[in-house]
């Protein structure tokens, strides 16, 4: 689905080689896992899951926009490529049925300014959603890096 529906983009995350790959994905399936996903899908190449807005998480929850997701992974030399993919479907109807209440039931406004309250709502929630998600998966994607390449110094340091 196009935007406004959903979003893509890609992260690039320095790694050495030996330690790329794995530990990432397991740290990003991790911060997912942490998000209060409702359903979680984990193989080695990709992670899926659905969260939707109907949830008991707070208006903070990277998820709170995002219906469902799709995260692959792939290493080019010492580039872990983290390629996501999330939809919004929940969100926007949502704010469609509040900006037709709040606006059409309530204030008895006309057609033009609910559309215009759904749009101004549902650019305030595409474009946090836009700026939490990347940043949880850069955020865990670094740790899990960086607890790698450490786990490999301690290993390295104790032979």
């Amino acid at each position: 689905m196009p935007f406004p529906f959903s979003l893509s983009g890609t992260l690039e995350i320095h790694s050495p080689e030996e330690t790329g790959l794995p530990a990432i994905a397991a740290a990003v399936a991790d911060a997912i896992r942490n998000a209060e996903a409702r359903s979680l899908t984990v193989t080695p190449e990709m992670i899926a899951f659905h969260a939707g807005m109907f949830r008991s998480v707070n208006n903070l929850n990277p998820l709170i926009s995002i219906t469902n997701g799709q995260i692959r992974f792939s290493q080019r030399g010492d580039l872990v490529l983290i390629h996501y993919r999330i939809t919004f479907l929940q969100t926007l109807a949502f704010d469609a049925l509040f900006t037709g209440f709040m606006f059409g039931f309530v204030a008895g406004a006309s057609y033009y300014i609910i559309a215009l309250g759904w749009l101004v709502l549902a650019i305030v929630n595409l474009a946090q959603a836009n700026r939490r998600f990347p940043r949880l998966l850069r955020t865990a994607a670094e740790k899990g890096r960086d607890d790698a390449v450490a786990a490999i110094a301690a290993s390295t340091n104790a032979e």
